[in-house]
C-alpha cells in the first residue's frame, strides 16, 4: 500500500541523503524527509483504520525511521571525523615536506619551486627581488663552541629575520649558514636598505654561551629579476655578488 511504500522511500532515502551533504545539512534535510515521509504515511494510513492501529503504526514508523537515521547520521559522522584527520595529516606531512626543522623557516626546496613559478608561471610574472644572506665565521662557532651553539645561532637568527622583516616577504634557509629572502618587488634601493637593516639587526644581536658573547655579522647579496632571464641567472648574480662580499672581509651589503 502507499503507507509501506513511503516508509520505503523514506528509508531509502535518507541514508543516501545524509551520505552525500555534511553535518549540519544532511541533519536538515534528513529532518524534512522525516516530515514528508510521515506526513505520507499517516494521510493513507488514517483511513478506516482504528486509532489503536494508527498508534502502533505510529511507533512502528518513529522507530524504524530514527533508528535508520540515528545510524545513518553516526556513520556519516566517524566518516567525515575519519576524512578530516586524513586531510590534517596531509596537511602537517605537506607543511613538514617544505619545512626546514632546524630554523622553522621554509627549507631550499620550497623557495627554488616559488622562484621558479614566479619565472614561469604567467599568472606570476610580476618582478621580483631576492636577498641572500650569509653568516660570516660560523664556521668557527661550531669549532670553538660545539654543534649545540651553531645550531643555536642559526635558530635565533631565523628568529630575528622574521620579526624584522613583513609577512609579505617570504623567508627560507638556503644552506647550513645561509638564508635568502623574497621580496615582492624589484626596486634595488629598497632591497638595499632591507639588506642593510638585517645586516645592522644582526650585528647588534648579542648571544651568549659558556660565558662568552658570540659575535656575529652577516654578508648580504641582492639581485632583482628584472635582470635576469631565468632562475639560475638571478641565483648566479646573486651569488657572485655574494660572493665578493665575503672577499671583502663580511658584514656588508653587495647589490647585483
Amino acid at each position: 500500500d502507499r503507507g509501506s511504500l513511503s516508509l520505503a522511500w523514506l528509508l531509502t532515502a535518507l541514508p543516501v541523503v545524509i551520505g552525500l551533504y555534511r553535518y549540519p545539512n544532511n541533519l536538515y534535510l534528513a529532518l524534512g524527509l522525516f516530515l514528508i515521509g510521515a506526513l505520507v504515511f499517516f494521510s493513507t494510513e488514517s483511513t478506516g483504520q482504528s486509532a489503536h492501529f494508527l498508534n502502533i503504526s505510529a511507533l512502528q514508523f518513529f522507530l524504524i525511521a530514527t533508528g535508520v537515521c540515528g545510524i545513518s547520521l553516526t556513520a556519516s559522522k566517524a566518516l567525515i571525523d575519519h576524512q578530516d584527520k586524513i586531510n590534517q595529516l596531509s596537511s602537517a606531512n605537506d607543511a613538514l615536506a617544505f619545512q626546514d626543522p632546524l630554523s622553522g623557516l621554509y627549507n631550499r626546496g620550497y623557495m627554488e619551486s616559488l622562484l621558479s613559478s614566479r619565472f614561469f608561471n604567467p599568472q606570476q610574472n610580476e618582478y621580483f627581488s631576492i636577498i641572500i644572506a650569509d653568516l660570516d665565521n660560523f664556521r668557527s662557532i661550531n669549532e670553538l663552541y660545539g654543534h649545540n651553539a651553531g645550531d643555536n645561532v642559526i635558530s635565533q637568527v631565523s628568529k630575528l629575520l622574521e620579526s624584522t622583516l613583513e609577512d609579505t616577504y617570504i623567508i627560507a634557509r638556503w644552506d647550513g649558514n645561509a638564508f635568502i629572502v623574497l621580496l615582492p618587488n624589484h626596486e634595488e634601493e629598497a632591497s638595499r636598505l632591507i639588506a642593510e637593516l638585517l645586516r645592522k639587526k644582526i650585528k647588534r644581536l648579542k648571544l651568549k654561551n659558556q660565558g662568552y658573547t658570540l659575535k656575529l655579522s652577516l654578508s648580504l647579496s641582492t639581485a632583482s629579476s628584472v635582470k635576469c632571464s631565468d632562475l639560475n641567472d638571478l641565483l648566479s648574480h646573486a651569488e657572485n655578488s655574494l660572493y665578493q662580499a665575503k672577499q671583502m672581509g663580511g658584514n656588508i651589503v653587495i647589490q647585483s
